[in-house]
């Protein structure tokens, strides 16, 4: 294995793919943030809005949305990485009665992302670089290869130890190992986002997905090292999560893993390419002499994604002398300079046609077309470059420090023989090996081996003494049991229930179970999983379930503004559709629970700061 990680450690690819994961991990974290936010009452207050969280939740949410988009921009990127984690550590563990897979995803990979050279391309950090070491006479370009063991440990940590884990639970599955493991889950009205009874009733192809979805997460955590497979996974994988994306309600679990399968793409994805020659150019004419000019070259050419600009020293611009034969030497001193299609440029007008031509300042191009806007805009330049004196031609002033120079690490010794280069080697083949055992820790609960070694003392006294170890893992770096969509979530689940707000005859259903018995809009990812399985469940507990009722409805009366009165009384009705759950495939049986009837279970009632229900034992229906 030395030899294995080593070969990886030192292999060196492209950086663009660790970048373009940054930023689209980045995006599905800030849409998972943004949805915690939203429903933040309601997953962090003792009771919403009555008994506020003792955390500074607001403030929390501000900090680790700005760190998120930090992230996304990659300005700053390892300090903002380290925030990230610590806020995540903070707002997922305080959000345990909420937690679902994702959340132990997000926890590895955001803790991976202090370790990973993220930002060494498409980030403001690069950006920095060139502009701080560019000079009059060359340009900075940093060196953007990084080691490829960076991209599998991430593959290898929020995919192939979920896959790996997940393993030990279907393989004991009687419901996956008869290939019905994709169908069943799709056809419970409470676990789907819409009706797909014309797919599920083709018995063969569900149960083909069933096997390939089974197969593919034994082989995966073995084969995708191989570049050989690398491919053929991402179109599987890419595939199956898009239909996670479409069919369950847990929405950013599958966005997260394609950002992830991203990794898997050969290293050349993402390189810029430069437009045909047949399309037409905006030629940016500049000063080289000109530190600002020079600085200002280098910030539009990394933006430039469609190669749609050419950069050309005033100097050597001969093809288009005639053109600009009207414009005085002493204009390229303090000015750049464009053409277009034989037109010519100048000043503010040249950055307005380069906005044009970059997709990232775009909006910057149509706000400057804006009347007013384009007249102040050209005022305040020209006050720029007249007040700008002989400042324009000082590499000095035009400086952009972030952090200190780049040292060679390989030839700063701690101790005899040991750079730290090489200790930052040793430590990451470390680090590999510790996930795996803490991974092999948890996984000694699967039921694979806990059933394999039932009844010996010596295994439930390892399992006791590493408990506390597993438990310190899953917290800190995500790594936990992985049984989902098992046997036990939906065997015996025969009840769906929803719930009504009555006001003057009028019944509003609350957005959680909608009248077909399908998830609402409250119900996706986080919450769809406390209200499936810890409010209701299999054997529902009343007491939990008239908990949930009141934390729902508590939480859905503030948000549409009806408690206008403390004193005023608020009903509802609590409604139950029976289901039933079966054994092996059955033909349409989709449509046949969602045309279950609902029926009054009971009734609950919230009176100023006091919340009242009587509901019938639902298991004794």
């Amino acid at each position: 294995m030395n030899g294995f990680l080593n070969g990886l450690i030192e292999r060196k690819v492209s950086s663009r793919n660790l970048a373009i994961f940054r930023m689209l991990y980045s995006v599905v974290l800030l849409l998972e943030v943004i949805r915690l936010y939203r429903f933040k009452e309601l997953v962090y207050d003792s009771m919403p809005f009555l008994e506020p969280s003792v955390i500074a939740v607001p403030f929390a949410f501000y900090a680790w949305i700005l760190s998120i988009l930090c992230l996304i921009l990659g300005y700053k990127t390892r300090f903002f990485a380290c925030i990230n984690y610590l806020l995540s550590l903070l707002m997922i563990g305080a959000a345990k009665q909420f937690e679902y897979h994702a959340f132990h995803g997000y926890m590895g990979v955001n803790f991976l992302l202090m370790i990973a050279p993220v930002s060494s391309a498409l980030s403001i950090d690069n950006l920095l670089k060139r502009i701080n070491n560019s000079k009059t006479k060359a340009a900075y370009i940093p060196d953007e290869m990084v080691s490829e063991f960076y991209s599998y440990l991430i593959v290898f940590v929020g995919v192939g130890l979920v896959y790996f884990d997940s393993i030990f639970y279907k393989l004991q599955s009687p419901l996956w190992m008869s290939g019905l493991g994709v169908w069943l889950p799709a056809s419970m009205p409470f676990a789907v986002n819409f009706n797909a009874s014309s797919i599920l009733n083709m018995e063969w192809f569900m149960k083909g997905l069933g096997y390939l979805t089974l197969v593919f997460e034994v082989l995966f955590l073995f084969l995708f090292w191989n570049k050989r497979f690398r491919l053929i996974f991402f179109i599987i994988g890419l595939g199956l999560h898009i239909g996670i994306y479409i069919l369950y309600p847990i929405p950013q679990f599958a966005q997260l893993v394609v950002a992830m399968y991203v990794l898997l793409l050969p290293p050349f994805i993402g390189k810029r390419r430069s437009r045909p020659n047949s399309h037409p150019s905006f030629l940016f004419i500049y000063n080289a002499e000109n530190p600002f000019c020079i600085r200002t070259k280098i910030v539009l050419e990394y933006v430039d994604v469609f190669g749609r600009i050419r950069f050309i020293d005033s100097k050597d611009n001969h093809d288009n002398r005639n053109l600009l034969n009207k414009t005085p030497n002493e204009a390229f001193k303090k000015n750049v300079q464009g053409v277009f299609e034989g037109k010519v440029y100048h000043g503010i007008d040249v950055y307005i046609q380069t906005f044009r031509y970059s997709l990232i300042f775009y909006p910057f191009f149509l706000i400057l077309k804006v009347p007013g806007v384009y007249q102040i805009a050209r005022w305040l330049y020209g006050k720029l470059t007249l007040n700008s004196g002989n400042a324009l031609n000082t590499e000095k002033d035009f400086e952009i420090r972030l952090g200190a120079p780049e040292s060679n690490n390989e030839q700063v010794m701690l101790f005899n023989n040991l750079s730290i280069t090489r200790l930052y080697r040793v430590s990451l083949k470390l680090l590999f090996v510790v996930i795996i055992l803490l991974q092999l820790i948890t996984s000694l609960k699967s039921p694979l081996i806990s059933n394999r070694f039932k009844g010996l003392s010596w295994f439930h006294s390892l399992n006791s003494a590493l408990q506390p170890v597993a438990s310190l893992s899953t917290y800190m770096l995500g790594i936990t049991n992985h049984g989902v969509f098992m046997d036990s979530h939906f065997k015996k689940y025969n009840h769906i229930i929803r719930v009504d707000y009555i006001e003057k005859g009028k019944r509003t259903v609350l957005p959680i179970i909608n009248e077909q018995g399908l998830p609402g809009d409250y119900l996706k990812s986080f919450l769809w999983v406390n209200w499936t399985f810890c409010v209701n469940g299999p054997n529902i507990n009343n007491r939990a379930m008239e908990a949930g009722i009141k934390r729902y409805s508590l939480f859905w009366l503030y948000k549409t503004h009806r408690i206008d009165n403390l004193n005023s009384s608020y009903q509802f009705e609590i409604l139950c559709k029976k289901i039933d759950s079966p054994t092996g495939f059955e033909h349409d049986f989709l449509n046949r629970q969602i045309a279950q009837p609902w029926f009054v279970i009971g009734n609950a009632e919230w009176h100023g700061n006091d919340f009242s229900s009587s509901i019938l034992p639902v298991e004794d229906l």
